[in-house]
């Protein structure tokens, strides 16, 4: 399968209920389980309008998915995985572009591993290619060493960040978010 976004259409929109085996498939081979939030409390949380599940579409096709957590001024891009047939073709990049097309007036961030594997660098990588720079701030999110990005590194302060995320996914990531540095 051709994937790459040439000459294609890519769109990006509300993951459709047809999509959502489709959606969860990827999510669960594309993230390890420390790093993966129950699907139903995702499905949960955008129904109630504090999440969007989006998908990915080439030529109308679902080829990737972004979980995202808008909320005042910021919005957490939670994830984003693009079909394993699918990458390396630029596709990874343009859905960042309509992300931000789709939530213009908010500051664009996320949380990523700290750069220990080569994974974990390659990721870096991308992100930084596409404007998402390190912020200074680094938390333990359920256990995991991550690190916060942003559009052009711009700062975030931890209880912003907290706030956000208890705001949107719930009281009980208050217990499961702990600060470890901000530079």
């Amino acid at each position: 399968m051709v994937c790459d976004a040439m000459n294609a259409q890519i769109t990006l929109g509300v993951t459709e209920p047809a999509e959502y085996a489709a959606f969860e498939a990827l999510y669960q081979i594309s993230f390890p389980d420390d790093e993966r939030k129950p699907f139903a409390l995702m499905c949960r949380r955008a129904e109630e309008g504090k999440a969007e599940l989006l998908s990915l579409r080439r030529d109308g096709q679902f080829v990737g998915l972004l979980f995202t957590l808008p909320h005042g001024d910021y919005v957490l891009l939670d994830y984003l995985a693009v079909d394993p047939a699918c990458r390396n073709g630029g596709l990874g990049a343009e859905a960042l572009r309509l992300v931000r097309a789709r939530y213009p007036e908010k500051l664009l961030f996320l949380e990523v591993e700290e750069p220990d594997t080569e994974m974990a660098r390659r990721r870096m990588a991308f992100y930084g290619r596409n404007g998402l720079l390190p912020t200074g701030l680094h938390i333990e999110l359920f256990t995991v060493d991550m690190q916060i990005l942003s559009d052009g590194g711009k700062k975030i302060p931890f209880d912003r960040y907290l706030d956000h995320l208890c705001t949107t996914m719930g009281e009980y990531s208050r217990a499961h978010v702990f600060y470890r540095s901000q530079e």
